[in-house]
């Protein structure tokens, strides 16, 4: 499979669906809540690997091409640097089977 072949919104699809099968939940912490559903920021992840964007171009990617509401730079990378590194190594490995590429992390 090339990278074009499959889509954002598949992959996003898909990153629900590991969420729910292993049954995540974030961990509690202080101050606010999550605007932002952690499916979404790890199939942003995983579309800025597979094509290479930098953190702008992928939050400019996904408003453009889901029509959905993206966090806000800071916050994004934020998210991204404090996701368990256990999921990352699990979502990692569907993809990259899925996708017959090697991700990187």
């Amino acid at each position: 499979m090339r990278r074009s072949d499959i889509t954002p919104r598949e992959i996003l699809k898909i990153t629900k669906k590991f969420l729910k099968q292993i049954k995540y939940k974030p961990k509690p912490s202080r101050g606010r809540k999550y605007k932002h559903d952690t499916a979404l920021i790890l199939s942003m992840m995983i579309v800025q690997q597979l094509y290479n964007f930098s953190y702008r171009e992928v939050l400019k990617y996904f408003e453009k091409e889901l029509k959905v509401k993206v966090p806000v730079l800071s916050n994004y990378y934020y998210r991204v640097k404090n996701i368990d590194k256990e999921i990352l190594k699990k979502i990692y490995t569907i993809f990259g089977k899925k996708n017959s590429i090697k991700l990187q992390f």
